[in-house]
């Protein structure tokens, strides 16, 4: 991931700017019920486009740096690399559903105009490779199942380990939502997991 804020260290933040992401972020945190590693990519992507502005402020935004910021995005290095397509599209996304809230706030909508938030775009062949879906090969079902049977049961913890490795196949949930899982929120007997956010389940 590329690193905000960091080719520049000398630059200082726009106090105006702070207030206007945290106002964001708080939208993102309420209504938009995002989770918190969500918010910060999204944090990310901002802190990106304040960078290459030298942290002006974001009610300057305009077709003009809506261009300059794709070619800035696309020049950079990462670890001797240029920037994956995929990661430029997930950067110019992030920032141009901020400039579509941004414009919907008092003072900016005659500042920022619809039509210059559209020139962060990706052109379709770039957003074509940048979506397209990578299979994934995935252990078939009888090496799991060989898997669980190869741990001889001698302890409770040897059950559990068992007993874990089934349940992170059978529901097919992520792996941060099962370590966040509280118990007593799955039901045997009705063979349904709750995953509800206000109890804690980050999924």
């Amino acid at each position: 991931m590329l690193t905000a804020k960091v080719a520049n260290p000398g630059l200082m933040a726009n106090d105006s700017n702070e207030r206007i992401k945290r106002t964001y972020f708080r939208r993102l945190r309420g209504p938009s019920d995002l989770c918190e590693a969500t918010i910060r990519n999204v944090e990310h992507s901002i802190g990106l486009y304040e960078e290459f502005t030298h942290f002006k402020d974001l009610g300057r935004f305009n077709q003009k740096k809506a261009l300059e910021f794709k070619k800035w995005i696309e020049s950079r290095r990462h670890r001797d690399s240029m920037v994956a397509v995929a990661t430029q599209y997930q950067i110019l996304r992030k920032v141009k559903v901020f400039f579509y809230w941004l414009r919907e706030q008092p003072g900016f909508r005659t500042r920022i105009l619809l039509d210059d938030i559209g020139y962060l775009n990706l052109d379709r062949k770039e957003v074509k490779e940048a979506t397209a879906y990578i299979g994934r090969q995935y252990p078939p079902l009888e090496y799991v199942v060989n898997l669980c049977n190869s741990i001889d049961i001698k302890s409770e913890i040897d059950m559990r380990d068992r007993a874990l490795i089934a349940f992170t196949l059978l529901p097919g949930m992520r792996d941060k939502a099962i370590a966040t899982l509280p118990l007593g929120r799955f039901s045997a007997d009705a063979s349904t997991i709750n995953q509800y956010t206000k109890w804690g389940v980050e999924i």
